[in-house]
């Protein structure tokens, strides 16, 4: 299980939410930086939840794992005949069934059965089942002592404080020269026309003289081109020609209802700038644990902790891709908000709060 550091805690005490390094947080070490107790509730369910999914993960882990350490093609062996249910005996006659050179030595021996091996001896080993060897891999960590003092040292972060600190990052990186693309499609000649202009005239919002800085000037068609090329996904349309008007920025409506049994509502506040958006996904994927599922294209108000994504999972590089919310705070649950983009850019609504 994968957990963004620092890590959101609501104090179970006085409710206050903050952000805390996550090692010292799952030792208890951390106080709430505002009543200032020892925070226990959290960094236990984060050692459940750890724990939970290792084991969950560890049966196909290591079916993987030899194939890939022994070079066992994955065609040989059926998936009927590996679960969660076969025995380490019965693993290891199907792994030399596949591979005749393969000792029963160098499989006893395998690192991820380190852990079990020093609780059982061989011959109990070969008995049990790969969902007992899962547990007995992952052993319960002790709790530490209920008494245990939080570290001075560690300090709190407030959600304002992380909000500043990732637009500084993020405006950062968009003054880089280069941006890291993804590997390249075919390149495609992009033709661009104007959106129907009284359709979308009004779609951004106004900018005041003030803020009109942080948004550049609209890209040329050349600009366009060189990017999408470089993204390697064919990007809507729609989305290319709102890019044209302005390059990334504040739309006038930003909300997004849900019409389920139990109405969700699902806000953005900005569009991440076109020329930016290999990089932020890039960023988002690889520092924050965002799953690879295409690009994402817009912050919500959550300072990186919610973000809508062109989802291309289903339909492929040069598909129509779906707009998903990807919800980091909650396993990077993915919520459809529409089957495409310009049907997206008709649900947004005004939010009037």
């Amino acid at each position: 299980m994968q957990f963004i550091d620092p890590f959101p805690v609501k104090c179970e005490f006085c409710q206050h939410l903050a952000y805390y390094p996550l090692t010292p947080l799952k030792a208890e070490k951390a106080a709430c930086t505002a009543c200032k107790k020892v925070l226990r509730q959290t960094p236990r369910d984060l050692r459940r939840s750890s724990r939970k999914h290792g084991i969950e993960i560890w049966p196909t882990a290591l079916i993987f794992e030899v194939m890939l350490q022994f070079d066992i093609d994955y065609d040989l062996v059926s998936d009927d005949e590996l679960n969660e249910e076969t025995t380490l005996s019965t693993f290891i006659e199907l792994m030399q069934r596949a591979d005749p050179s393969i000792s029963a030595r160098d499989l006893l021996n395998f690192d991820m059965l380190d852990t079990a091996r020093s609780t059982c001896d061989e011959e109990q080993l070969l008995t049990l089942k790969l969902e007992e060897l899962s547990l007995l891999s992952h052993p319960k960590e002790p709790l530490p002592d209920n008494n245990s003092l939080a570290d001075p040292n560690v300090k709190g972060i407030e959600k304002s404080e992380l909000q500043t600190m990732y637009k500084q990052r993020r405006k950062a990186r968009q003054t880089q020269d280069k941006l890291t693309p993804r590997p390249s499609a075919e390149e495609s000649t992009v033709e661009v026309k104007a959106p129907n202009a009284n359709k979308y005239s009004n779609f951004w919002q106004k900018q005041s003289e003030e803020n009109h800085a942080d948004i550049d000037k609209p890209l040329t068609d050349e600009e366009i081109q060189n990017t999408v090329n470089n993204l390697g996904y064919t990007l809507p349309i729609l989305y290319i020609q709102l890019m044209k008007i302005q390059n990334g920025g504040y739309p006038q409506n930003t909300l997004i209802q849900l019409n389920e049994e139990k109405p969700s509502n699902y806000s953005i506040s900005e569009f991440i700038r076109l020329d930016s958006i290999a990089a932020e996904s890039e960023y988002m994927r690889n520092e924050w644990g965002y799953p690879d599922i295409g690009l994402y294209i817009c912050n919500c108000p959550s300072a990186g902790h919610h973000l809508v994504a062109l989802d291309y999972t289903e339909c492929g590089p040069t598909g129509e891709p779906t707009v998903v919310h990807v919800d980091q705070e909650n396993d990077f649950k993915k919520t459809i908000l529409a089957t495409n983009f310009e049907l997206f850019i008709s649900k947004l609504q005004y939010d009037e709060d």
